[in-house]
């Protein structure tokens, strides 16, 4: 298990730079419609809004599903679009606006932050001992955490990821390092390969490349950074 993160090897795609026109339309669309529903929706009930008729929702959303950014249920509607899910999960997101969502993963919640551009508080629970971590985000930045020692197990960082099928299951807060050992050690099943243990600050900045809309970008997604912004990003999470 790896405890650096790699930003400078470019390894973290950001899903703004991974879509088209009418594919961030679409997402723009379906992001509201489940945090304001709070319900998985159906492709057939939104087809003909007025707001996407424009776009081949069919044809975007089978893209959405081939990047790996929309969870499909057995019925076929949408239960899930990174990093909000429709469904209940342990990362509960609350906006300043005042709306309640449901995060994806761990990482998925702190980029809640940049995808909305909004002050938030979330909130989740160690796998292992079910304590609750809390954490407040102003400005992009990590105010206040507890408790303190809370780190971010992860695996999604690759390339190719599908972000939606690992993140409720690999991708996790736990309250303090030991904890995690343990929880590794009682499920052999989790690969360490390729998998981060993260502070709060480098899963922030994990985040803010996969779902920051100001981010450095070169063609095919790549988050970039030279020495001097990453210390300036740093200082700012």
């Amino acid at each position: 298990m790896k405890k650096m993160l790699p930003l400078m090897s470019g390894d973290i795609p950001n899903i703004h730079f991974m879509l088209d026109a009418q594919e961030r339309k679409l997402r723009t669309f379906l992001f509201n419609h489940l945090i304001t529903s709070s319900r998985p929706v159906f492709v057939r009930d939104i087809i003909n809004e007025k707001q996407i008729s424009e776009i081949d929702v069919s044809a975007a959303v089978n893209s959405l599903i081939e990047k790996g950014l929309i969870v499909i249920r057995d019925d076929m509607s949408i239960s899930g679009l990174y990093p909000i899910s429709a469904e209940p999960t342990r990362h509960r997101v609350q906006l300043k606006d005042g709306r309640f969502l449901y995060a994806m993963c761990a990482i998925a919640s702190l980029g809640v932050a940049f995808e909305l551009e909004q002050d938030l508080v979330i909130s989740s629970s160690c796998p292992q001992c079910k304590t609750e971590i809390y954490m407040d985000i102003v400005d992009g930045k990590i105010s206040s955490l507890s408790p303190t020692t809370a780190l971010v197990f992860s695996e999604l960082l690759g390339k190719s990821q599908n972000r939606t099928t690992p993140c409720g299951s690999n991708t996790d807060f736990f309250c303090n390092q030991k904890h995690l050992e343990e929880w590794l050690a009682a499920n052999s099943s989790i690969s360490k390969r390729g998998a981060y243990c993260l502070n709060l600050h480098e899963a922030g900045l994990a985040a803010k490349a996969i779902s920051g809309k100001a981010n450095s970008l070169v063609d095919g997604g790549k988050f970039i950074l030279t020495s001097v912004e990453l210390f300036n990003l740093t200082g700012k999470l």
